[in-house]
């Protein structure tokens, strides 16, 4: 009894100086803020995307560059990669032939003539994941078939909406180019899931020593070169594109590649197809073997007495260093400036598409000075036999054909035009500008790699009625996406050796 009269008087004083004396609050955590635990919380849930073949991958539609994780299964191992599918997807690829064939075409050609890729996490692989890309497509639109994204050499960073898997990784589609490759196999095409795979591992190679800085049309243009060179060519969308053929999807005005310029880049199929022709053919003639050509091509990527393919001008300091230019008289037929010899190549090169024979000064003018290229033809010649150029079954020229610019218009860098009629050599339409012409028209444009616009008052006005080309297979195109210049650390600072 005296007991439990003690408790309930110890009980009743305790209350009582806790009521007239409450404690000290402790001092606020980092945490007691809401918003903070919210942030806090958003990191715990976001890193956990790592291991057992869980990898962040780009929301092309984000316009916030969001990442996202990815779970997928190994499907394919080989020398130098790792295959992965993502859970859930059914492509219809078999990915052992397709691992099969990495190993034997496409590894081995890169090599020589782009280099080696980096490997930051020390693998010794490139992972190559199959997914749903998130790029927004539909029936009726294009589709990223493929991409390369630079974040993934950067240090992770938790806060960051975009994501670091810290290792090299192609992302390749597995719907719309899983099914654009049933139908190209069917029709005896090459295959268009392997000629990315070598597309998009060109421009991871090339990141590291370009550090997304080289001008687009070129990185592209290789990296569609690199296709053909891997043995999944040519690239027939790209062809009928730049043809302006019959459901090529670039037969709305403009048609075929008239009026584009790929020194403007837009990301359109347009733009993809006439860096793919023109870089094919500096390509093959930079050397009469396929030994050469890649040292070209690999000179253009790794560099060549101080000079990389970064811009058009620098393309050609490399392209005076191939064999081709040093064994056939290139400083004489094309010079040593480099301004000079892009315009001599890009007139020619444009006047034998459209089919052109005669390249004498009464043909060719540049910069409004008449120019004999008869030399550049015999020597550098753009020719179509299955040996130097394929091309789609049944074309044997690389026509195109489409309306003229109007009388307002203005020529960008490397923006052409076919025109009906003739040209006249006495006096030129107008002054100062650049022309190829053939018996029943011919074509304008402004030749410059780089530089200003041209008025269209120094071209002529005729317009030419399109001309759409028929027999061409419809087509979804591959419009890939260019790689992402993010770089989410300070000073810019990647994992890999920036001066290889």
């Amino acid at each position: 009894m005296k007991i439990l009269l003690f408790v309930i008087i110890l009980f009743f004083q305790t209350c009582t100086y806790l009521a007239t004396n409450p404690p000290a609050l402790k001092p606020s955590g980092q945490f007691d803020d809401p918003v903070k635990l919210f942030l806090l919380l958003t990191i715990l849930n976001n890193s956990g995307c790592s291991g057992n073949g869980k990898f962040w991958v780009r929301d092309i539609t984000s316009k916030t560059g969001n990442t996202y994780c990815v779970d997928s299964n190994l499907v394919a191992s080989t020398i130098g990669a790792d295959f992965y599918l993502q859970k859930g997807l059914s492509p219809g690829i078999d990915f052992a032939n397709i691992a099969s064939e990495f190993k034997s075409k496409i590894s081995p050609v890169l090599d020589s003539a782009v280099g080696v890729a980096s490997d930051i996490n020390k693998d010794g692989k490139v992972i190559i994941l199959t997914l749903n890309i998130l790029d927004g497509a539909t029936a009726k639109s294009g589709f990223v078939a493929g991409f390369v994204d630079p974040i993934n050499f950067t240090q992770d960073n938790i806060l960051s909406n975009a994501r670091s898997n810290q290792m090299e990784i192609l992302y390749m589609d597995g719907v719309e180019l899983a099914e654009k490759r049933k139908k190209s196999l069917a029709d005896g095409d090459p295959d268009p899931f392997l000629g990315t795979i070598a597309h998009e591992l060109q421009h991871l190679i090339r990141f590291r020593y370009s550090l997304g800085g080289d001008i687009t049309w070129i990185d592209e243009g290789t990296s569609e070169v690199m296709s053909d060179i891997a043995g999944f060519g040519p690239q027939v969308d790209r062809l009928k594109c730049f043809k302006g053929e019959a459901n090529s999807g670039c037969t709305t005005n403009p048609i075929g590649v008239q009026g584009t310029s790929p020194f403007t880049w837009g990301s359109t199929l347009r733009n993809y197809a006439y860096s793919y022709a023109f870089m094919r053919y500096i390509y093959l003639s930079s050397g009469g073997s396929s030994t050469t050509r890649n040292q070209f091509l690999s000179y253009t990527i790794q560099g060549k007495n101080n000079y990389r393919g970064s811009d058009s001008y620098s393309l050609m300091e490399v392209f005076k260093n191939s064999s081709g230019y040093i064994n056939n008289n290139g400083s004489t037929y094309l010079t040593s400036d480099t301004t000079t010899m892009f315009k001599r190549l890009l007139v020619y090169f444009m006047g034998k598409s459209q089919g052109y024979t005669s390249f004498t000064t009464s043909d060719a003018f540049i910069d409004g000075t008449g120019t004999s290229l008869a030399d550049v033809d015999s020597n550098f010649s753009l020719n179509f036999t299955n040996s130097t150029y394929t091309l789609p079954s049944g074309i044997t020229n690389l026509k195109f054909s489409a309306t003229s610019n109007g009388s307002t218009a203005t020529l960008t860098p490397g923006s052409t035009y076919l025109r009906s009629g003739t040209l006249s050599t006495s006096p030129l339409p107008a002054s100062g500008g650049s022309y190829v012409k053939g018996s029943t028209d011919y074509i304008s444009l402004n030749p410059a790699g780089m530089g200003s616009s041209i008025s269209a008052a120094q071209y002529a006005s005729e317009e030419e009625t399109p001309v759409l080309h028929n027999g061409a297979n419809c087509i979804s195109p591959q419009l890939l996406i260019r790689e992402v210049r993010t770089r989410s650390n300070a000073n810019h600072r990647y994992l890999f050796d920036t001066n290889p």
